[in-house]
């Protein structure tokens, strides 16, 4: 029994390091495995701890030294948790589009490695009440461009921890 647990053990592991290592031609991994898998965040009253969302696809930018977060995944949370690492690069970038019309969102918790985003990230999201970023506020406007993301009935929380 100990004998099959182990086996069992290694494959898991394996496959953990084949998911992040191996890329499609496309540069576009789409089973989002990154360690650690849960964010423990500080709001006013208590420590929480949450998971990153699964069903989100990324691909290895230009330059190879980071992830852009892309649209069409499959996650369906209600709160989006993006993580601030994939596969040991960081996140950098929310891609345009990255969830148009994925009208069941209500928050998003956004990395301060998030560094760039595309136009319209998101683009019908009407349920969308409530972003959570890491960064300070100046950061956040260094980052977004009102003109390509309409945030006017959406609260920014800066410096979620």
């Amino acid at each position: 029994m100990k004998r099959a647990i182990m086996i069992f053990a290694l494959l898991a592991s394996a496959s953990i390091l084949v998911s992040c290592n191996s890329e499609t031609t496309d540069n576009i991994t789409k089973t989002p495995q990154q360690t650690p898998n849960t964010v423990t965040t500080e709001n006013n009253k208590n420590d929480t701890v949450e998971k990153y969302s699964e069903g989100l696809i990324f691909e290895l930018d230009e330059d190879a030294d980071g992830y852009i977060l892309k649209p069409k995944g499959t996650c369906t949370d209600e709160r989006i948790v993006i993580p601030p690492m994939y596969c040991d690069k960081p996140v950098v970038e929310l891609g345009g589009y990255a969830f148009k019309d994925c009208v069941n969102i209500k928050s998003v918790v956004i990395p301060d490695s998030v560094k760039k985003m595309g136009n319209n990230v998101f683009r019908s999201c009407h349920k969308l009440k409530d972003i959570y970023y890491t960064g300070s506020e100046e950061e956040w406007n260094e980052l977004t461009d009102k003109r390509q993301m309409d945030v006017s009935d959406i609260k920014i929380h800066y410096n979620w921890k």
